[in-house]
């Protein structure tokens, strides 16, 4: 049995960390304690401040984590860029808490802004290149692609946004955002036969 190496297990201990900091500011709030991370972790505090000073170094290292998965998941896909999406979102809401608290919104979060807008940046651009594929066109010529990623961008955003201070309910949640994908396929559908 081959023992892990230091690398290794220091991804391990990162990855363990930000599962732990997710699960915690979901369910109690970004005001949770460095201490109450480690601790849920089942890890010294120092080794947590060893990985991420601070809670705005988790939080980036939070939507790098989301950024890194869902892209590996989305260059694999086997299926258009519209569905993947869908079916990476609806994969995703297997972890949205009951309680309907999220983690803090970038524009909350000034320490991390930039590292949130770049995360969300990469998925837009991510999802308006796999559109672009899928009607076969360049998207530096023609801006449909980029138009219906904004667009599904926005219609999320619209969606969370709708859902700020009300009583939360998950399945309402996810059926809310499934239509803004269901809406934008429809407009695809339509941009590919007048094409």
């Amino acid at each position: 049995m081959n023992a892990k190496t230091r690398k290794e297990r220091k991804v391990e201990t990162r990855k363990t960390l930000l599962n732990s900091a997710t699960h915690l500011f979901v369910n109690e709030g970004y005001d949770t304690t460095l201490a109450a991370i480690a601790d849920h972790a089942g890890l010294h505090t120092q080794t947590l401040i060893s990985h991420f000073p601070t809670k705005a170094d988790i939080l980036t290292g939070i939507w790098q984590e989301s950024l890194r998965s869902f892209e590996e998941a989305f260059l694999a896909r086997t299926t258009d860029a519209l569905s993947a999406y869908r079916a990476y979102i609806e994969a995703s809401s297997l972890n949205f808490p009951s309680s309907g608290q999220v983690l803090p919104m970038a524009h909350s979060l000034p320490a991390i802004t930039a590292e949130a807008r770049r995360a969300l940046f990469r998925v837009r651009e991510l999802l308006a290149e796999g559109i672009a594929e899928d009607m076969a066109v360049d998207k530096t010529n023609d801006l449909r692609p980029t138009l219906i990623a904004c667009m599904v961008f926005g219609g999320i955003l619209h969606v969370s946004e709708s859902w700020h201070g009300k009583r939360f309910n998950k399945d309402k949640y996810l059926a809310s955002l499934l239509d803004v994908f269901d809406t934008a396929q429809a407009m695809l559908n339509r941009e590919l036969v007048k094409g």
